[in-house]
């Protein structure tokens, strides 16, 4: 589960997870897939988010296996980033 009010997306969760269960899709839209099926229970991800982000939910279904996300584009510097749609995760 990730928690798209706490998350900055930084990816940490995406580039550590050694079983892939977390993927950065660009097309047709940025979002997180999440493979529950393929996660182990690792932690990995959970322990990398320094915002508390990533939640491991044992024993229950999943609520939702994307994680939308928006570009946008830094008033101050110019540099494009990614943000999650809180509250638009879809199952």
């Amino acid at each position: 589960f990730i928690d798209a009010w706490r998350c900055v997306a930084c990816h940490a969760c995406v580039r550590t997870c050694p079983e892939n269960a977390i993927r950065l899709e660009e097309r047709p839209e940025p979002a997180y897939r999440l493979d529950h099926a393929g996660c182990t229970g690792c932690g990995v991800c959970r322990d990398v988010c320094d915002r508390g982000a990533v939640r491991l939910l044992p024993w229950r279904q999943a609520e939702a296996d994307v994680v939308p996300l928006r570009t946008g584009t830094c008033r101050a510097c110019g540099v494009d980033y990614l943000s999650p749609t809180a509250g638009d995760a879809r199952g």
